[in-house]
């Protein structure tokens, strides 16, 4: 059985890069966390692109990034593009496990879906949209709750 999430892992914050299978796109989710955390993550795990892009995609969103953290937001999806590179964030507030944390992460995974129907030509397939709502949902709750 998934172990509860303590209370001490849903102050941490977290970023990681969620694969959007089998699009070859990706999100990179981030709760609770600040643009030094995102940089931080971005110098280790990043692409020689997404560190140079990055610092500039934080800086000209550092205020929205303020008010996720401060709790002023709920969260917020963001796609940029740059060189012909995509780029999907998924902003979140620290996690708290209420109704309207998840309602936000459904409604932020539902703007970047709508990115990526248009990215892979993908208007008319309804049912391939709502599995991969349903997978992206499932598969970035269980990371952020620590179940995967």
């Amino acid at each position: 059985k998934p172990k509860a999430v303590s209370i001490d892992n849903m102050k941490k914050a977290l970023v990681y890069s969620q694969d959007i299978h089998p699009y070859r796109h990706e999100i990179l989710v981030c709760v609770g966390a600040t643009p030094k955390d995102i940089l931080k993550w971005v110098k280790v795990n990043g692409t020689k692109y997404a560190q140079k892009d990055f610092s500039s995609i934080l800086s000209q969103e550092k205020e929205l990034f303020e008010k996720i953290v401060n709790g002023e937001k709920k969260g917020y999806a963001l796609h940029f593009t740059k060189d012909k590179r995509d780029y999907y964030f998924l902003l979140l507030q620290t996690l708290s496990d209420k109704w309207d944390y998840w309602e936000c992460l459904i409604h932020e995974i539902s703007h970047i879906i709508d990115w990526i129907v248009e990215a892979c030509m993908l208007e008319k397939e309804t049912e391939a949209r709502a599995y991969l709502h349903e997978w992206l949902f499932r598969e970035i709750r269980r990371k952020i709750q620590g179940l995967n």
